[in-house]
């Protein structure tokens, strides 16, 4: 980029590769999913970026303070921020679906394994409601 200005380098359009940080947008577009867990209601809330890709989703468990409470949200807090660096949601939920803990029951007919387990779920049923079709 030899002879260019930063200006110049700066319009360029840029695209993101795996590793590359995506920018959250100042006003996303979001929902809040409440799941009853062995461990209290969870709340899932999960945004969205302009294109309708979701930037970020945050957990909330019970009341403050607790250590499940902590525990589920740095977990989310680590995924959200690998999708904000390009994992592909898809992966995150791989990870988070299946995952047992000790207070795994059947919730209003429903098998709920752990919080793991359910913020997996409401991510999946998310892409299936949002899928975009592929450009050739």
């Amino acid at each position: 980029m030899e002879g260019e200005t930063m200006s110049e380098q700066a319009e360029a359009p840029i695209e993101l590769k795996y590793g590359d940080k995506k920018e959250r947008p100042r006003i996303c577009k979001g929902k809040t999913v409440r799941v009853k867990t062995g461990c209290g209601n969870l709340r899932v809330t999960i945004n969205r970026d302009d294109s309708g890709d979701i930037i970020e989703f945050f957990t909330e468990l019970g009341k403050n303070g607790t250590c499940p409470n902590t525990s589920v949200k740095m977990a989310t807090l680590g995924f959200s921020t690998a999708i904000r660096y390009g994992m592909p949601v898809k992966e995150a939920v791989k990870y988070l679906r299946g995952q047992s803990c000790t207070a795994a029951q059947k919730i209003e007919g429903q098998d709920v394994a752990s919080c793991y387990d359910v913020i997996g779920n409401v991510l999946e049923e998310e892409l299936k409601k949002h899928i975009k079709p592929e450009v050739d």
